[in-house]
């Protein structure tokens, strides 16, 4: 009695165990697929990343020559004009342009 029902069974359970392990196997390969892509994504963006510090870290170097460049050219022109036409050179330049406001009214 038994064989007579595991024959009757067995025809329906094979096909779909079958189906089962098919679509397990598919299943598990999408998934590595799935993960291998998100995998060269993300090293896709890292590289992405390292080019873009790369170029921040270059121009920073240059922001740091300019500066140390403008910085030197400051104190070679500070060092180069003696110190009274350093201060005739900043009253001149706040007093020429009240002079020139105060003739304009005095002209009217």
């Amino acid at each position: 009695m038994k064989c007579e029902v595991f024959k009757k069974i067995t025809p329906i359970f094979v096909p779909f165990m079958l189906l089962i392990i098919y679509q397990g196997v598919k299943s598990f390969l999408l998934f590595r697929r799935y993960k291998q892509q998100q995998m060269e994504d993300m090293q896709g963006e890292r590289d992405q990343l390292a080019v873009e510090k790369e170029k921040n870290a270059q121009m920073l170097a240059e922001l740091e020559a300019l500066r140390a460049r403008l910085e030197g050219q400051d104190a070679a022109n500070a060092n180069d004009a003696p110190p009274a036409a350093q201060e005739a050179a900043e009253h001149t330049d706040g007093t020429a342009a009240d002079n020139a406001s105060s003739s304009d009214d005095a002209a009217e």
